[in-house]
């Protein structure tokens, strides 16, 4: 099995701690990030196959680093989170290419089962 690495960007510690287990449990390799500055840091720096952002971070918009990653490395898949995807962000979304987005809360069992579901095309 190809092992893929997954981008965790989420600024609430819980989940991304859960997320990462999660994945890390269903064979994916995980790097995470609190922030959009280092999340972007490391998609810059580590080939990663998918990337899973918040929409909310700290230091700005999960739609801003979906953008830069769209432009940087547009064979990443990307699945925007959110606590409140209304249509507008979820069309921002489609326009820059996501692969999924995920209204939160979302059961790790389903956020995993969605990156697969990318990783597939």
């Amino acid at each position: 099995m190809l092992v893929r690495t997954v981008l965790l960007v989420e600024d609430y510690l819980p989940i991304l701690t859960l997320f990462r287990e999660a994945c890390e449990g269903s064979g994916f390799q995980v790097l995470t990030a609190s922030s959009l500055a280092e999340g972007l840091e490391l998609s810059q720096t580590k080939p990663i196959d998918v990337a899973v952002i918040d929409q909310r971070l700290g230091d700005g918009s999960g739609l801003n680093l979906l953008a830069r990653l769209q432009l940087a490395a547009p064979s990443v898949r990307t699945i925007l989170l959110s606590g409140d995807l209304d249509p507008g962000t979820i069309e921002a979304a489609r326009k820059l290419g996501v692969g999924a987005t995920i209204e939160k809360p979302v059961k790790s069992d389903r956020l995993v089962q969605v990156i697969e579901e990318v990783c597939r095309g």
